[in-house]
């Protein structure tokens, strides 16, 4: 047998007798020595599957809301249109807060399958929504479906960060999380894909009679299922997070198990010959005080009483959102720069629709998902940090750009859409991906998900200001579009010195190192 085989191989028929430490330590072992293996893979599958249907069912609504508009015109106003948007939105931060904690609480594997449930019965609901309910317009039951939906969404972004970060090896946990969290970028291609072939597919249809769209929008909205139903088969199939097993519920037994068994694709209770073998294990019993500690906010509270923490999750909290300013607010010129290069200002309802959602795609293709793999691929050389403070420089720069250039670029189609692809890379070659990675990293394992959700929950509080706010200001009556993105240039010099002064690398940082330092501000 060879050397480094034998050195793994251990028999634990009753774990408490073997010691808890031991079995502590070969579970760490697995999960930080783990190579890029299969059971990597399964795990960006089962947390990206779940941000696929997020970002498809989100940027679905984007491109559905002008659909509804010119099938319900009859009950379409400014502000049904903007119900709609701010449901998914309002929904997103109460998922984000409640499955955090829940999270913590609960454990990973069962809020997980919990917010792709929700997400599946809304979507469900919103295909068939309809105007039936007295005194409900179309826009009205939409939002109710989109508010309960945010729900599921919001939940799903502590969990999916959370599960990608406590079961990847320290070498590969900012590439997996980075890709888990691209699967934002291939919701939304997909989406505009499905939704390009459909409308192209009513054509004569819709030209004939516009009521064909109604059919058109629901066929978008149920491809949406399709990654939800397959997140939740994979989740359902997950064991618990090992990390959360051993730090909250001091089940060092079942953590060792879940762990060998994920890299190594054992059958149930062994593992093959000359591998760790682990069979009739007895779980460590769950003393009192792990049960204060799943149920009691006071080590919480413990915990972040002291400043080095608390600018931790301020910094994450800050950063994100300052950042969601910046994503949303270029979401809000999107039309503006479409129709500088032709796109979405037809005469047609036809044309303008399907050539809405292709200018969209191309945005996309060419400058939001790109930035994510440039990120993946290279975030745990360049480390967290130091792409956060690139990105949020370079946003800066780009916005400072834009600002003084404003009255040039009307002129000049090439130069704005340049600008704005740019624009999109650095947000996700930057501080969209790793506001992500950060407010999962740099918090203990017993308050991770708490302390993502909090930190997701004031991003989507950024988001709300972008979208609604920014769209106010830009108008002629208002301070106008040049003052606006001075506005958003100084956003982000903010987000860099947020990070510079609150948040701490990360790269190659041992979470079960997080976890002993946390030990020590609690007790």
């Amino acid at each position: 047998m060879p050397a480094d085989i034998e050195k793994r191989s251990i028999e634990l028929h009753d774990v408490p007798s073997a010691g808890a430490e031991e079995a502590q330590r070969r579970a760490l072992e697995e999960l930080d020595d783990a190579s890029f293996d299969w059971g990597m893979v399964k795990i960006i599958m089962i947390a990206g599957c779940g941000f696929v249907a997020d970002q498809y069912n989100l940027f679905a609504v984007s491109l559905v809301k002008p659909i509804l508009d010119a099938v319900y015109a009859d009950q379409h106003s400014a502000q049904a249109t903007a119900l709609i948007g701010a449901a998914g939105t309002a929904g997103a931060v109460i998922g984000q807060v409640v499955f955090g904690i829940l999270g913590d609480k609960l454990g990973r594997k069962a809020m997980c399958a919990a917010t792709m449930l929700i997400i599946i019965a809304c979507t469900m609901g919103t295909i068939f929504a309809s105007p039936l309910l007295a005194g409900l317009s179309i826009y009205a039951v939409f939002g109710i479906w989109q508010l309960m939906l945010g729900i599921g969404i919001g939940g799903d972004y502590p969990m999916a960060a959370t599960i990608s970060g406590e079961f990847a090896s320290t070498r590969y946990r900012g590439m997996i999380m980075n890709l888990v969290f691209s699967g934002q970028g291939i919701g939304r291609v997909y989406c505009g894909i499905v939704a390009l072939i459909f409308v192209a597919a009513f054509k004569s249809k819709i030209i004939a009679d516009v009521n064909a769209l109604d059919s058109v929008w629901r066929i978008i909205v149920t491809f949406g299922l399709i990654p939800s139903v397959v997140a939740l088969y994979f989740r359902l199939r997950m064991p618990e997070s090992p990390r959360y097993k051993m730090e909250v519920e001091q089940d060092y037994a079942g953590a060792l198990k879940d762990a060998h068994q994920l890299h190594h694709h054992d059958g149930e209770g062994s593992s093959s010959a000359g591998s760790l073998t682990v069979t009739s294990i007895s779980p460590n019993p769950v003393n009192e005080k792990t049960k204060e500690q799943k149920t009691s906010m006071a080590e919480f509270r413990a915990y972040f009483s002291k400043w080095r923490n608390m600018r931790k999750l301020v910094g994450c909290a800050g950063t994100w959102f300052v950042n969601d300013i910046a994503v949303y607010g270029l979401g809000v010129n999107a039309s503006f720069i479409l129709a500088s290069i032709g796109f979405g200002n037809e005469s047609d309802l036809y044309s303008r629709i399907y050539h809405t959602i292709l200018g969209n795609f191309y945005l996309l293709f060419f400058g939001f998902l790109p930035g994510y793999y440039v990120s993946a691929f290279t975030i745990d050389r360049l480390g967290r940090r130091t792409i956060q403070l690139w990105g949020f420089a370079a946003l800066t720069v780009i916005y400072v750009v834009i600002a003084a250039a404003h009255k040039p670029l009307e002129k000049s189609p090439a130069g704005t859409i340049v600008l704005y692809i740019l624009g999109q890379f650095f947000q996700n070659f930057g501080p969209n991906s790793t506001t992500f990675l950060l407010s999962a990293e740099l918090f203990p394992t017993r308050f991770r998900s708490t302390a993502h959700g909090i930190s997701a929950a004031f991003g989507k509080l950024g988001a709300v200001i972008a979208s609604y706010g920014i769209a106010l200001l830009i108008k002629p009556n208002s301070i106008g579009v040049a003052n606006t993105i001075w506005m958003l240039a100084a956003f982000m010099a903010l987000g860099w010195v947020i990070t510079w002064f609150c948040i701490p690398e990360t790269k190659g940082v041992r979470l079960e190192d997080i976890d002993a330092e946390a030990e020590k501000d609690t007790n």
